[in-house]
């Protein structure tokens, strides 16, 4: 909590800690926190009915998705290979991975970030695809810069 201080928090609502009322959830079109430092804590996961239901809107085979579980499991989104919550199936696994990219994003924007020189930390077990990686080793307190030599990176949580 030293470190980020002067910055502002995303992350749960049950967890907040300033008044601004800022959560996963309730971040579209909010610019309170326009030009500041923000750190973002925490996977917006979505209830998985809600996935299995804009399936279902999408005319998707009903029995795919009454047998539709959520497991940790390796998961793939752009060049990134990572461990995630999600659905096996692929159409499944699409829709749910969409709903907290979109979450995750729209509480990065938060900053506006194309128009001020402001900085936002992602604690997530979903990479941002604009992301500069900083892997903390927690014991030691030491941070190191990665970039995948392969296109592919693995996220560790």
């Amino acid at each position: 909590r030293e470190k980020y201080r002067n910055c502002y928090e995303i992350c749960f609502k049950k967890f907040e800690t300033d008044s601004t009322d800022l959560h996963f959830g309730n971040t579209q079109g909010m610019d309170s926190y326009s030009d500041k430092d923000l750190v973002i804590i925490e996977t917006p996961f979505p209830n998985d009915l809600c996935c299995k239901l804009m399936a279902a809107a999408a005319d998707y085979d009903i029995s795919i998705i009454n047998s539709s579980k959520l497991n940790f499991r390796v998961a793939q989104y752009y060049n990134f290979k990572f461990y995630l919550t999600t659905f096996e199936d692929g159409f499944m696994q699409k829709l749910h991975i969409y709903h907290i990219q979109s979450e995750l994003e729209q509480a990065i924007g938060r900053a506006r970030l194309l128009n001020n020189d402001n900085t936002v930390y992602v604690y997530s077990y979903f990479p941002a695809k604009q992301a500069n990686f900083v892997y903390d080793n927690i014991q030691s307190g030491e941070s190191q810069k990665e970039k995948p030599e392969n296109g592919t990176e693995t996220q560790k949580a």
